[in-house]
């Protein structure tokens, strides 16, 4: 998941940072928020869309979830 306003590029760059890989395409998918009704049905509100990204990195390059997880921790102990 990521914020719905974020770009291709920006998801792409953010990857580079973050994970130490590169990105070789990054694809996007915006779902509509599901309808809801309120009180007995007379109103209807729509919940928030929710865009979903989805990367591929370039060949021969790993994410090691291990070592990703180990440095977040060591953040948060800080």
């Amino acid at each position: 998941m990521v914020h719905r306003l974020a770009t291709k590029t920006a998801i792409k760059r953010a990857v580079k940072e973050i994970y130490a890989v590169d990105a070789e395409e990054v694809n996007i998918c915006t779902r509509l928020g599901k309808l809801r009704r309120r009180g007995r049905g007379v109103a209807t509100v729509r919940r928030q869309e929710r865009k979903k990204a989805i990367v591929t990195i370039k060949k021969g390059q790993v994410l090691d979830s291990g070592k990703i997880y180990a440095e977040h921790k060591k953040k948060d102990d800080k």
